[in-house]
């Protein structure tokens, strides 16, 4: 997991800030997921051109939940 802060100023700076953070990874060629967590349509389609998997917020957090739930029941 890796957090990232935008910094700056100006709107789309966040968006931008992930976007170049993606391209720039060096292990994507090696087969890495990368998941973006996000419910920004224009986001999610400018991260898709680099194999990103778009995640809802609600569906990261119901599968965090569960995992959770599951891992404290053992």
């Amino acid at each position: 997991l890796k957090v990232l802060y935008s910094g700056g100023t100006g709107e789309g700076r966040a968006d931008d800030r992930i976007v170049e953070s993606i391209n720039g990874f060096d292990y994507l060629a090696d087969g890495a997921r990368i998941f973006v967590v996000s419910d920004d349509q224009e986001l999610l389609a400018r991260t898709a051109a680099f194999k990103a998997i778009s995640v809802h917020p609600v569906e990261f957090w119901l599968g965090f939940l569960d995992s959770d739930i599951s891992s404290n029941a053992r």
